[in-house]
């Protein structure tokens, strides 16, 4: 048997929740039992995540240097250039790419050029003692964990809150292949911006009306970018809270048969790119998931990805664990 969490004992049932997970659940509930509850990952690392995670930290910097310090402008995008190039790192992509680190860095200044800092439109709200350059939150959800009885709880994190259009919105940046009409269509409905907007409401107390979600489409011959507005009603808000109660009573029941539901249908192959645990559900073997893949934990607080032992061990210090 390998080392990390056995296949053959109960997975510990998460604490915390984010949209990753719960928009998981809602695809496959086989998926988000064998990614964040067994914890299976590909074991090479995805070059999407890294260049995005690259640009989110470059754009943090930058904002955080401009707004928060008053560095002059040209400054904090050179601090923000030397963050992103930090947190890209060694990484060799291995596959062809137009996420190349230096194409990220192309496109992180082609972005400030579209939407300089101090003159985008987007006034970072003062929350607290602080400016609301990304804004993180962790809210209980409603529903209590089925071994502990302490609330489950809700993890986020936009880029910036602030004023747009005379409204308060939160803002989040995307990196992609393309940009178009089907690009700005898909974010009217989705989760994450549903759940950002609802946690807004809840943490700050304030109106929030929705996201400003801005694209740039990174391509081996140019750079593109899109602003789009997405707004939240009130019944939206509620229907979607309603919906996740919903959904996570149904994969604590889930959790106490021992038993995940199965999609077998369009989730198996989205976009083009098939599942990575196809070839587990199609023949219910478990036995190659180690030769392709390793066990690490996704910690939707801190945003970083731990051993198996490491979350074990923090499950542990906090009496969590099972």
């Amino acid at each position: 048997m390998t080392e990390g969490i056995s296949m053959l004992t109960k997975p510990q049932f998460p604490h915390v929740v984010d949209s990753t997970m719960i928009s998981a659940l809602r695809e496959c509930p086989q998926k988000m039992f064998r990614a964040y509850m067994q914890h299976w990952k590909p074991q090479l690392e995805s070059v999407d995540l890294v260049a995005g995670g690259a640009f989110a930290k470059g754009a943090e910097v930058a904002r955080k240097c401009f707004y928060e310090e008053g560095i002059d402008e040209d400054t904090s995008l050179g601090y923000g250039l030397t963050a992103l190039t930090k947190y890209y790192g060694n990484f060799d992509p291995v596959i062809d790419t137009a996420k190349t680190l230096e194409n990220m860095q192309r496109a992180f200044e082609y972005f400030f050029y579209s939407y300089p800092l101090g003159a985008d439109g987007f006034e970072p709200l003062r929350v607290g003692n602080k400016l609301g350059i990304e804004f993180s939150f962790l809210e209980p959800l409603g529903i209590n964990h089925p071994v502990t009885g302490d609330p489950i709880l809700l993890s986020g994190r936009a880029d910036m809150i602030g004023t747009f259009c005379n409204q308060i919105m939160l803002e989040d940046d995307k990196t992609t292949k393309q940009l178009g009409t089907s690009w700005a269509e898909q974010w009217e409905m989705r989760s994450q911006f549903t759940a950002y907007t609802w946690a807004a409401r809840r943490v700050l107390d304030i109106d929030v009306v929705g996201c400003v979600v801005r694209g740039t489409a990174i391509k081996k011959t140019g750079f593109e970018c899109m602003q789009v507005l997405t707004h939240r009603s009130d019944h939206m808000l509620e229907a979607w809270h309603t919906q996740t109660i919903r959904d996570l009573n149904r994969l604590i029941t889930m959790w106490d048969e021992g038993y995940y539901d199965y999609n077998f249908d369009n989730a198996c192959n989205s976009y083009f790119r098939p599942c990575a645990f196809v070839e587990t559900c199609k023949t219910g073997q478990d036995e190659w998931l180690p030769a392709t893949m390793v066990q690490r934990v996704w910690n939707p607080v801190s945003r970083i990805e731990q051993t198996v032992e490491e979350f074990e061990q923090e499950l542990k210090d906090q009496g969590l664990f099972r």
